[in-house]
């Protein structure tokens, strides 16, 4: 493994994303729906949910489904955007990484890159590129949740900033396991559209299927610890529990490890 060439892989995704044609269509039609979601949705919601009413009422509602420190939250813009991005993102991440190597292989530049890095570099470093993207996205979606919360409470302005960064780096921590499973996706697809389709399709096959032996086998509620985005029960209630950051990153190591076990057994 050399850190070097995966660097250069990584920072070849950011290019891709940021340096060319398709990637700035991307990123104006992220941009567009970010801002009708902020303006139209948040912006609204923040004066709905404002009423001391419907205040009282949304918080033993978020009491019952583990949401009360976020309900408490006084950037309310902030508190929202977690809660629509928890759930956006990760389908997100699903359509944006769908392509990190199956594109190549199939028309054979994988063989190619190949004479100059090795197969875990390509698959680490797609990844981790795939992760700085996404880090960049997450943060200019967060930076107008921000703005939006300063124009309506500038005194909110500082203690927005200090939330900014852990809602941040959350979310970022939430996806990683998506990226790594459209890496692993890669191997079993034969187009990036196909990738997309595999994730849904078998993610959400898998987890009805648990839900429906869960209602016979108490024990089964342990399966979910399989999946990808099992701790957003932790990250709405915002508890300090271990499986709230390790579960991600466990998932993420053992997703690219099986990855990278796929390229190396592949022939090209």
């Amino acid at each position: 493994m050399n850190f070097t060439r995966t660097g250069l892989i990584a920072i070849f995704e950011l290019k891709r994303l940021f340096a060319t044609k398709r990637g700035w269509l991307a990123i104006a039609a992220f941009v567009l729906v970010w801002y009708a979601i902020l303006r139209y949705a948040i912006a609204n919601a923040v004066y709905i949910v404002g009423d001391p009413n419907f205040k009282n009422m949304i918080q033993t509602f978020s009491g019952s489904i583990g949401m009360q420190k976020i309900a408490m939250w006084p950037e309310v813009e902030l508190a929202l955007y977690l809660v629509w991005s928890i759930f956006l993102f990760p389908l997100f991440v699903i359509f944006s990484s769908a392509d990190q190597t199956v594109e190549d292989r199939v028309r054979g530049t994988l063989r190619f890159l190949t004479l100059r890095s090795t197969r875990p570099e390509i698959v680490i470093g797609r990844f981790f590129g795939q992760v700085l993207n996404t880090a960049i996205l997450i943060a200019i979606s967060a930076m107008g949740a921000w703005i939006l919360m300063v124009m309506r409470e500038s005194e909110l302005a500082v203690s927005g900033l200090l939330l900014l960064l852990p809602i941040v780096l959350e979310l970022l921590l939430f996806t990683a396991p998506f990226i790594a499973l459209m890496s692993l996706v890669n191997h079993f697809a034969s187009s990036s559209k196909m990738s997309m389709i595999y994730a849904v399709l078998v993610y959400s096959t898998l987890i009805t299927l648990v839900m429906l032996v869960f209602d016979y086998v108490a024990y089964a509620e342990y399966l979910f610890y399989l999946f990808p985005g099992y701790q957003l029960s932790d990250v709405l209630s915002q508890s300090s529990t271990v499986s709230r950051f390790a579960t991600p990153i466990l998932h993420s190591l053992v997703l690219l490890t099986l990855s990278t076990q796929l390229l190396k057994r592949r022939a090209l």
